[in-house]
């Protein structure tokens, strides 16, 4: 008994100490994950940069963050420093998506606060945000430029008093010149945080030196090198049906410690003049330091965003698995200290060939960890375009940028790709889980031109012919002839008049009464062979194009992504509002045998479609005309017996042209899903059209999209080609078919735009309008 109670008092010690061995390897470790936090901070507190560390949750709670965030507030904007300690085992590491979410959200902030200042002719002064995610391997490899860039961001304003040293440069002080690599590589690793890279094009700006501030390369140069770009050489590449020379702009960055005043647009001024022709110069922007909003205000657009990027960090120091210049060394091999290396480190090649045997992302990450290599990712990088010469591009949509251009003939093959490549199975297997972990993130990447400028819309000629003649007719009523008018159901003084122009064009719109004059729409008649009938091809108002576009391409993508097998056999659709009846005359026209149903308030309306025939969609279609019912929409109930709806549309307006908000409360959405027009089915789509001018148009499509969101997983919006910042139309698809977030649903959705242009024979740019300012909400 008393050996056997000595054993159980050394057991009892035993696990004693290695409780106390376990919580001071845990405190260790929690002071090491601590350490960065104090030297960002300290550094702060150096540099007189008034910080605070965020407590109160800003971010949504579907982005899991681990990290301390700082903030740090200058006079115009609020920026979020999240420090990001390296990680020492598996269990430290960050969710793939974590730091592109992040960004993601707060360019969403930002796009909202810009509509808002739109909506309140600017008296908002809601305050801009940025956030810099600084990781802990590259504050130590790359310390001096990450200082000064953070100097730069922060203490140019109240923050610093104490910053000196910070250099604003005036690139017209400056004079730009072609230089050799041997003087641009060693400014690019000195003063660029992702080092130098060889290239085709270099070339400098230098400022007299004449006592001005500057970086003095050489001791007997009278000039100082200020700022350096490197572009790649041309690349003949086919876009559409035009050959585009394009160059990409590989490198730019000024002096570390400031900046130089329209030092880039310079810089590609001058390698523009001396290259020339150049069509398009093509670039990516490092989203760890936020979006590339910046380079939209030199000509730049946004094309696309990528995935984040998968790394591994060992003994403190970052290495790459896919992209170009990897060093992957063997132990034994050596560079010359003389040697200027322009590589990226990479793993080594033993671990490489073991990674090469493996099938799946856990097995691949094991191996990973059980060398001592722990993952790390970025936010993304986003690719910008400048477009020089627009006739080589008028014809030519943005979809095409980021796809692979094939060899043609004597043109050099060139590759603007949308996601990483490798032939090493493990690291494959590891891409392919973060493209899955991005398709599940809540929070989208902008898909295509959401920064963008005006939009490249390529119709065929009758869609420009139809909208030009339309335009020429004019509205002043002098040459405007009654065809039918009825009373209005909705005010006693008011008529519902149905009036034609010259060349066939027809109005139809309630006249007098309250609200004085509401026009409903238009539509084109046209004679053939003794017969009068409507071109329901016809389809001129920009707002309906894109109300068609996104149903198109919504069925389009559902084809391609079925989620179950209780599609309609024959295309039903429900349209909320008739108007003048142009949607479902046009969707009855493209869709042979499909079924279509109004639902329209005012029975004066219903009264001019009977009598001028505008319910028959065209005189040689097949296929039921459509049917028209009297009714409150909201009160509408499906029969029984009747198959639930493909498409739903909603547009309607009151009589002061605004959003009943029955139209996008929950309870409606809920009813529209579940009970009623879509009985339940996910692949089922509802199509939204929403005013967006005015402070009031605004709030109510920011509150229609919240109320959306909780009752469909995929909510995306676009906005019609000729919307303005004054106004215009905003268009919401809604489905519970699988999301689109990833790049890859990216490109399936650009890919089903492609489809529907060329299967549907819509005379207008399907795939221009379905990626006008395309955003997933």
């Amino acid at each position: 008994m008393e050996m056997r109670a000595k054993r159980v008092a050394l057991c009892f010690i035993t696990l004693l100490l290695a409780f106390d061995l376990l919580l001071a390897f845990s405190s260790v470790s929690e002071s090491k994950r601590q350490s960065f936090f104090r030297t960002v901070t300290s550094w702060l507190d150096e540099e007189h940069i008034a910080w605070q560390q965020l407590t109160e949750r800003v971010f949504p709670r579907d982005i899991t963050i681990r990290n301390p965030i700082l903030t740090v507030a200058t006079p115009s904007t609020l920026y979020y420093l999240h420090i990001l300690q390296s990680p020492t085992r598996m269990s430290h590491c960050l969710s793939p998506t974590c730091t592109r979410d992040m960004t993601n959200y707060v360019q969403y902030l930002n796009a909202q606060r810009q509509v808002n200042e739109q909506s309140t002719q600017g008296s908002n002064n809601s305050t801009k945000i940025s956030i810099i995610h600084l990781h802990e391997d590259v504050w130590y490899s790359k310390s001096e430029i990450v200082q000064c860039r953070l100097r730069t961001r922060l203490g140019g304003g109240t923050n610093n008093k104490t910053n000196s040293s910070y250099r604003r440069i005036y690139a017209r002080k400056t004079n730009a010149k072609r230089i050799d690599a041997g003087t641009a590589i060693p400014f690019l690793q000195k003063h660029h945080l992702w080092s130098a890279t060889k290239a085709r094009y270099y070339y400098g700006l230098f400022l007299p030196c004449k006592g001005k501030s500057g970086v003095k390369e050489d001791d007997g140069d009278d000039e100082l090198l200020v700022a350096v770009a490197t572009f790649s050489t041309k690349r003949k590449i086919i876009r559409g049906t035009r050959v585009t020379r394009s160059h990409e702009l590989i490198r730019f960055c000024s002096t570390a410690d400031g900046v130089v005043i329209g030092g880039i647009t310079k810089l590609i001024r001058t390698f523009v003049k001396e290259q020339e022709p150049v069509d398009d110069i093509v670039t990516v922007v490092d989203r760890d330091w936020g979006p590339g909003d910046g380079w939209h205000a030199i000509g730049f657009e946004t094309i696309h965003v990528s995935a984040p990027l998968f790394m591994v960090v060992k003994d403190g120091i970052r290495r790459h698995l896919v992209g170009a210049g990897i060093t992957n060394q063997s132990p034994a091999s050596k560079k010359s200290s003389n040697e200027i290396s322009t590589g990226r480190p990479g793993i080594d090649e033993h671990v490489l060939e073991e990674l090469a045997s493996l099938d799946t992302h856990e097995e691949a990450l094991h191996c990973l960890g059980q060398n001592d290599y722990y993952p790390v990712y970025d936010a993304g990088v986003e690719r910008l375009v400048m477009t020089l010469n627009t006739q080589s591009s008028e014809a030519t949509s943005k979809e095409t940028m980021v796809q692979d251009c094939a060899p043609q003939a004597d043109f050099v093959p060139a590759t603007y790709a949308a996601t990483y490549r490798t032939n090493n199975s493990g690291i494959s297997a590891i891409l392919g889980h973060i493209m899955a972990h991005t398709a599940s993130s809540l929070y989208g990447r902008y898909l295509s031109e959401i920064l963008s400028g005006k939009a490249i819309v390529n119709d065929s000629d009758k869609a420009k012919s139809d909208a030009n003649a339309w335009k020429a007719t004019g509205g002043d009523g002098k040459s405007e002839v009654l065809v039918y008018k009825a009373q209005s159901s909705l005010d006693p003084h008011a008529m519902v008049e149905v009036k034609e122009r010259p060349g066939g064009w027809c109005t139809l719109g309630i006249v007098g009464g309250t609200t004085k004059s509401i026009h409903h729409g238009n539509f084109k008649m046209v004679d053939t062979e003794g017969c009068r009938y409507i071109d329901s091809s016809v389809m001129v108002y920009e707002y309906l194009r894109s109300m068609a576009t996104m149903a198109l391409v919504g069925l389009e993508y559902r084809r391609a992504h079925p989620d179950d097998d209780s599609a309609n056999a024959n295309l039903s659709c429900l349209y909320l509002g008739y108007g003048a009846g142009s949607l479902p005359r046009f969707m009855t026209n493209l869709i042979p045998n499909s079924k279509h149903v109004a639902i329209e308030l005012d029975e004066g309306v219903v009264s001019a479609a009977h009598q001028c025939r505008l319910l028959e969609h065209s005189l040689s279609s097949d296929g039921e005309p459509i049917e028209l019912l009297v009714g409150d929409a909201l009160k509408y109930r499906r029969s029984a017996h009747s198959d639930p709806f493909d498409i739903v549309f909603v547009d309607i307006f009151d009589d002061e042209n605004i959003l009943p908000p029955e139209f996008y409360c929950t309870e409606f959405l809920s009813d529209v899903v579940d009970q009623n027009h879509l009985g339940g089915r996910p692949d089922g789509i509802v199509v939204h059209n929403f005013h967006t001018s005015g402070k009031s148009r605004s709030s109510q499509l920011a509150d229609a999209i919240k109320n959306y969101r909780r009752i469909f997983s995929t909510v995306l919006t676009v906005e019609s080609i000729d919307s303005r910042h004054t106004g215009g139309n905003t268009i919401l698809l809604a489905s519970n078919n699988r999301r689109l977030d990833a790049s890859s649903e990216t490109l399936s959705w650009r890919l089903a735009g492609m489809m529907t242009q060329q299967c549907s024979g819509v005379n207008f740019d399907v795939v221009a309008r379905s990626n006008h300012k395309l955003w997933l909400s």
